[in-house]
């Protein structure tokens, strides 16, 4: 059985999932589609180094949470078992979900047998609903989502738009990074 993640932040981003995946990932390799019964909201925190601030901070970033009358776009993209471990350690503060029965492709999908998981981040410790003096949502970080979506087409950056909740937090701009862990591959930390 062929197994599919959903992405609906930095993944929609062909570069970043380029650099997730560890290898050159194409047009081909990823389909647009709809996730029925969630909304994509700004509450997963991370603690990351500002480059521009030049110091540790708390990163907010997209994470979805169901809701039954909403959707949400992303892309799929098709990933080996071997992959699958590795992307759950780098979403380790997210848990994983199989979501197949509610997605919807934006075209028809060729007929087969396959699961489509997402990562969601539901933990209490991983999560912040309103802004503290050192919570920051990164430009750059948005950018890279905006930017994927455009690369789809101006459809999908509009629904997109339309399907994310406001960021109730500050922007920040400038680069930043994660905190490295150990348990991930050494380019692990590198901006998403």
């Amino acid at each position: 059985m062929k197994t599919f993640i959903f992405g609906y932040g930095s993944l929609i981003n062909l570069s970043s999932l380029s650099r997730t995946m560890q290898q050159e990932m194409v047009e081909e390799d990823i389909i647009a589609v709809k996730l029925r019964g969630f909304t994509r909201i700004w509450n997963l925190k991370a603690p990351i180094f500002s480059d521009n601030l030049k110091k540790e901070i708390t990163g907010m970033f997209l994470n979805i949470r169901s809701r039954p009358e909403s959707w949400v776009n992303g892309v799929i993209f098709e990933v080996s078992e071997e992959q699958l471990k590795y992307l759950d350690l780098r979403e380790r503060n997210y848990s994983r979900l199989d979501v197949t029965a509610d997605i919807e492709p934006y075209q028809q999908l060729e007929k087969g047998t396959f699961r489509v998981l997402a990562y969601i981040a539901t933990g209490p410790e991983f999560l912040m609903e309103e802004a503290t003096g050192d919570s920051f949502v990164m430009t750059n970080y948005v950018n890279m989502v905006e930017s994927g979506c455009a690369a789809i087409g101006d459809f999908f950056l509009q629904d997109y738009q339309a399907t994310t909740a406001t960021n109730p937090f500050p922007l920040l701009m400038g680069d930043y990074s994660f905190t490295p862990n150990e348990a991930l591959p050494p380019d692990s930390s590198a901006r998403l």
